[in-house]
């Protein structure tokens, strides 16, 4: 917004209170922007299949049975649909078959649904509105077919629809309006679609179900008025809608009600909208090429060389590659491959890199200050060596940084500083990095092999043994397995098939591990400070008891504060008010937490299998069937079935294999699921006041003052909204409702901004 211009470029904005603005050429290319400041743009039939979409160009269609299938499009159109009771009950869906159904007003309320069954309800006009819902307390509604086309919405409303060849196509789709289709074998695979083009595709009825697939298969559609409210659709199934100009603005609507609207050209540009004020469009093949499209607009396609180098595409068409310095400098790649480097001024500055290769860097206060950058170009600024520490600054303030290998290793960087580098065949493995460095590449069937790719490149797909191990899949399908200690290391597994694992010191810390294999730890009051961890560890420290609590955190700066053992508990808070800690054995081992309360460990077979880990203590691996089980994975591999009632509840699913489920009272109660197997549920005033719920167990509500206030809320009950100054203040807004902005040292440091209206700012070294 127009607040003034330091406070504007302290949002990133500049002069005229644009978000990547049109500053000129120079600075616009370094926001990925073209003379005319448009973010992307026009296509047509071939254009849109590369973008993924077909001659058919909608985004979940009716094809028909088969192809809608594919997409987990069921008869009626919708994502999760009538299977029956049973199967829709797994899904969260009810007899109706929608995604929070009309049970009844208690336990919709229970899912923050009101009467009608719709996603955030009819509190009233005014209550509505400030959560961005329309008289019918849709999510977002019909406009008029000028207004829907700016949201991308067609005459009809919806939100990827037929509104024509030229329409469609500034929306990425095709002359049919479909998003991804029937291309053919090769085409396909690219995007990562199967033979018959979906993207998990008819196994059978009961494969299609564990992906929420039904018979028909589809995503989202016109079932009724009824059937499309619950989804938050209004009576023509649209997105968003003309509430007024005030209450439109409030959602960053135009008086047109659209989403960034029809200003003028020069507004529009900043928004990366063209004249016509549509959010993707044809400028020219000199704008187009600074988004990485190619002279037919297209976003990753084989057009050749040429056009695919200009989206770091390769000769074969792979993502990120080594075809040679200058096609790997258009994706912001070095001589070796790796993502932010020293090419030179120039090409450096198309990523947003400085001259010394640096993601923000120092182009002037006035330009750094409209990113949100200090006068030394990092992106929470030079304010000291503590401060900038906290955010994992170092002493020059830049995010990802020389410090020294020990320091950079912790934030996952190499000797170079950069983040994903060359440091060799081994160290770059375990980042999924091939010899040449590059993220995912066409080199040839081994380097592909550690991406997940395939000999042709596609990215999920039932191959056969060899293939799925590509994809991290075990002879049995699964997600992650041990397939042998190099395999492993590639997925960046450790020995014993873990995630984030005791390899050593020095492999570790390139994980951001601690010595111990944590993932944050006490490393000590230096390397602590870097990852944002105060002295004692913890995420978020002691600014002060006021500032602490209107963050969410407790005298003790723990994430959710001390109400009391019974409250804090529910949480998975101890004591003390800290997220992860020690209650006891019994209690830790709820949240998966072992004697020590640390998140994942070496506990013993029977605390790490309610974690999901197996005896090596690793996250999920092919040990067999024992060990697949605790991460829900059955014989065959499958990510949630019908092992058993005790296998089944260790991953909160009941004896019929549903997510949330009836176990009873106590095992509900732990997963935050009350008596009917709800979510957030009605427990009683007081048990749902903690889970953010009010006596009638909605989601955002209103409690009185003191209880909205502890979610952000404001008498009335809304998210964010024009309270006054002083509820404003609690959610990080302003006088005027803005989100971040200068009202004084106090309140903005209540949202961690500093004297000057910052993002992260010097509250002082404790």
């Amino acid at each position: 917004m127009r607040l003034d211009p330091t406070e504007d470029q302290r949002l990133g904005l500049g002069p005229e209170g644009d978000l990547t603005m049109v500053l000129g050429p120079t600075k616009d290319q370094r926001l990925g922007l073209g003379p005319g400041g448009d973010l992307t743009m026009g296509l047509g039939p071939t254009e849109d299949q590369r973008l993924g979409l077909g001659p058919g160009g909608d985004l979940t269609m009716r094809l028909g049975p088969t192809e809608d299938q594919r997409m987990g499009l069921g008869p009626g159109g919708d994502l999760t649909m009538r299977l029956g009771p049973t199967e829709d009950q797994r899904m969260g869906l009810g007899p109706g078959g929608d995604l929070t159904m009309r049970l009844g007003p208690t336990e919709d309320q229970r899912m923050g649904l009101g009467p009608g069954g719709d996603l955030t309800m009819r509190l009233g006009p005014t209550e509505d509105q400030r959560m961005g819902l329309g008289p019918g307390g849709d999510l977002t509604m019909r406009l008029g077919p000028t207004e829907d086309q700016r949201m991308g919405l067609g005459p009809g409303g919806d939100l990827t629809m037929r509104l024509g060849p030229t329409e469609d196509q500034r929306m990425g789709l095709g002359p049919g309006g479909d998003l991804t289709m029937r291309l053919g074998p090769t085409e396909d695979q690219r995007m990562g679609l199967g033979p018959g083009g979906d993207l998990t595709m008819r196994l059978g009825p009961t494969e299609d179900q564990r992906m929420g697939l039904g018979p028909g298969g589809d995503l989202t559609m016109r079932l009724g008025p009824t059937e499309d409210q619950r989804m938050g659709l209004g009576p023509g199934g649209d997105l968003t809608m003309r509430l007024g100009p005030t209450e439109d603005q409030r959602m960053g609507l135009g008086p047109g009600g659209d989403l960034t609207m029809r200003l003028g050209p020069t507004e529009d540009q900043r928004m990366g909208l063209g004249p016509g004020g549509d959010l993707t469009m044809r400028l020219g093949p000199t704008e187009d090429q600074r988004m990485g499209l190619g002279p037919g607009g297209d976003l990753t396609m084989r057009l050749g060389p040429t056009e695919d180098q200009r989206m770091g595409l390769g000769p074969g068409g792979d993502l990120t590659m080594r075809l040679g310095p200058t096609e790997d400098q258009r994706m912001g790649l070095g001589p070796g491959g790796d993502l932010t480097m020293r090419l030179g001024p120039t090409e450096d500055q198309r990523m947003g890199l400085g001259p010394g290769g640096d993601l923000t860097m120092r182009l002037g206060p006035t330009e750094d200050q409209r990113m949100g950058l200090g006068p030394g170009g990092d992106l929470t600024m030079r304010l000291g060596p503590t401060e900038d520490q906290r955010m994992g600054l170092g002493p020059g303030g830049d995010l990802t940084m020389r410090l020294g290998p020990t320091e950079d290793q912790r934030m996952g960087l190499g000797p170079g500083g950069d983040l994903t580098m060359r440091l060799g065949p081994t160290e770059d493995q375990r980042m999924g990095l091939g010899p040449g460095g590059d993220l995912t590449m066409r080199l040839g069937p081994t380097e592909d092999q550690r991406m997940g790719l395939g000999p042709g490149g596609d990215l999920t797909m039932r191959l056969g043994p060899t293939e799925d191990q590509r994809m991290g899949l075990g002879p049995g399908g699964d997600l992650t397995m041990r397939l042998g200690p190099t395999e492993d290391q590639r997925m960046g597994l450790g020995p014993g098939g873990d995630l984030t694992m005791r390899l050593g010191p020095t492999e570790d810390q390139r994980m951001g591990l601690g010595p111990g294999g944590d993932l944050t730890m006490r490393l000590g009051p230096t390397e602590d400070q870097r990852m944002g961890l105060g002295p004692g560890g913890d995420l978020t420290m002691r600014l002060g008891p006021t500032e602490d609590q209107r963050m969410g955190l407790g005298p003790g700066g723990d994430l959710t504060m001390r109400l009391g053992p019974t409250e804090d508990q529910r949480m998975g808070l101890g004591p003390g008010g800290d997220l992860t800690m020690r209650l006891g054995p019994t209690e830790d081992q709820r949240m998966g937490l072992g004697p020590g309360g640390d998140l994942t460990m070496r506990l013993g077979p029977t605390e790490d299998q309610r974690m999901g880990l197996g005896p090596g203590g690793d996250l999920t691996m092919r040990l067999g069937p024992t060990e697949d089980q605790r991460m829900g994975l059955g014989p065959g591999g499958d990510l949630t079935m019908r092992l058993g009632p005790t296998e089944d509840q260790r991953m909160g699913l009941g004896p019929g294999g549903d997510l949330t489920m009836r176990l009873g009272p106590t095992e509900d109660q732990r997963m935050g699921l009350g008596p009917g197997g709800d979510l957030t549920m009605r427990l009683g005033p007081t048990e749902d006041q903690r889970m953010g719920l009010g006596p009638g167990g909605d989601l955002t509500m209103r409690l009185g003052p003191t209880e909205d206030q502890r979610m952000g809320l404001g008498p009335g009950g809304d998210l964010t909204m024009r309270l006054g100054p002083t509820e404003d203040q609690r959610m990080g807004l302003g006088p005027g409702g803005d989100l971040t902005m200068r009202l004084g040292p106090t309140e903005d440091q209540r949202m961690g901004l500093g004297p000057g209206g910052d993002l992260t700012m010097r509250l002082g070294p404790t």
